[in-house]
């Protein structure tokens, strides 16, 4: 009689276990977040905000409020959802700067996230201050080689990304796969701007090193910088005053105007142009993959306005 009572008590058990286990299975399948974490850290975000709202703005307040805000990030299974949080940990540096403007972290945080979004104009300035106060802060210097990619100053980009690497602790948590890449793709860059032949003012005078330039500035990291797309655009229309049949030109032009600006219209003018022109058969074919495309994309464009 033992036995069965015992049976049952472990069958019954078993159960339990097993559908607990399904129960915590599918919960982490179907939440967005682990719940724990995301409790912890609403807890500490709800203190801090709190104190901030009375009046006790304070460094360590900020702080805090920071550290809950990362937990939040953290708390998510994706972590394309902990993006939504960027932006009010990059609020929280802000404002922890206005309390402690010598704060190196908030103010490194602060360059690090307008440079991610590609807003880099007045960072400079910003950047050399850090760099001055803290000259052995290997972020700094990666930060500024990164500023300096996006200005195509790419031999000067080389040298503070180089010593940002060389600076950087080994127990230092920091991932510079980005910055290896760009140090790749500055050496290869620093290239073609040697190679190009420039004039007194320092345009290219040529229509090739016109378009080579201009695929530079059309790089998809050099890109992220909105003002390089222009510049891009810039060189491309200084390329066919030189070659109006410059075939390259109107297809790097049709992508900036597609890809980069999505004025999909624009895009399908530059490959019009060609229609006239003698063009190569890989070429032909490469604008009229891109016509096509942008022709679709202009035409979901209109009917998602409708």
């Amino acid at each position: 009689m033992r036995n069965k009572k015992n049976s049952i008590a472990l069958y019954l058990f078993s159960s339990f276990l097993a559908l607990a286990l399904a129960a915590t299975s599918s919960y982490a399948v179907n939440e967005r977040y682990h719940p724990r974490k995301m409790d912890e850290a609403n807890i500490l975000i709800s203190q801090y905000e709190v104190e901030i709202a009375r009046g006790n703005a304070t460094a360590d307040n900020y702080a805090g409020l920071i550290e809950g805000l990362k937990k939040r990030r953290e708390a998510y299974f994706n972590r394309a959802d902990g993006v939504e949080v960027e932006s009010k940990i990059f609020e929280a540096y802000r404002g922890l700067l206005k309390v402690d403007p010598n704060n190196y972290q908030a103010g490194v945080s602060v360059i690090e996230y307008e440079v991610a979004l590609g807003r880099i104009d007045g960072l400079q300035e910003k950047l050399e201050t850090l760099v001055a106060s803290n000259p052995g802060a290997y972020k700094c210097h990666l930060l500024k080689g990164r500023l300096l990619f996006y200005k195509a100053d790419f031999d000067n980009s080389i040298l503070e990304i180089t010593k940002g690497i060389s600076l950087k602790p080994a127990n230092e948590v920091e991932d510079i796969v980005l910055y290896n890449k760009l140090l790749a793709a500055a050496g290869k860059f620093a290239q073609v701007m040697k190679k190009s032949p420039l004039g007194p003012s320092g345009e290219p005078v040529t229509a090739a090193a016109c378009a080579n330039i201009a695929a530079v500035y059309l790089d998809r990291e050099v890109s992220k910088y909105p003002g390089n797309v222009d510049r891009a655009i810039e060189l491309l229309n200084k390329c066919l005053d030189k070659d109006k049949t410059y075939v390259r030109a109107y297809i790097m032009m049709a992508q900036a105007y597609g890809d980069h600006k999505k004025n999909y219209k624009e895009a399908m003018n530059c490959i019009k142009k060609l229609e006239n022109i003698p063009c190569e058969s890989a070429l032909l074919k490469q604008a009229r993959n891109l016509n096509q495309k942008y022709f679709r994309l202009s035409t979901a464009a209109a009917t998602k306005k409708k």
